[in-house]
């Protein structure tokens, strides 16, 4: 199995209107076979498109929680 995430950035606001690419292109890795790890997430930036205060930090959370997710689905079996 090929495992894979899904994110995307996007402006703060209804996601019909601001739009999330992230389910979008969870669909397509899905249809290529692939193993969803994780929800489709996003992250909201500024008109700046700079990320919004705390959009960091979750980023780094959600990374750190896929990371940990495959350390332990890869982890040598003893």
């Amino acid at each position: 199995n090929t495992f894979a995430v899904a994110f995307d950035t996007r402006l703060s606001g209804v996601p019909l209107f601001t739009g999330r690419a992230s389910r979008g292109i969870s669909r397509l890795l899905a249809g290529h076979d692939c193993r969803m790890f994780a929800a489709p997430e996003s992250f909201l930036v500024s008109k700046k498109d700079t990320l919004r205060d705390g959009e960091a930090a979750r980023a780094r959370a959600w990374g750190a929680m896929i990371g940990a997710a495959a350390s332990d689905l890869y982890a040598p079996v003893s």
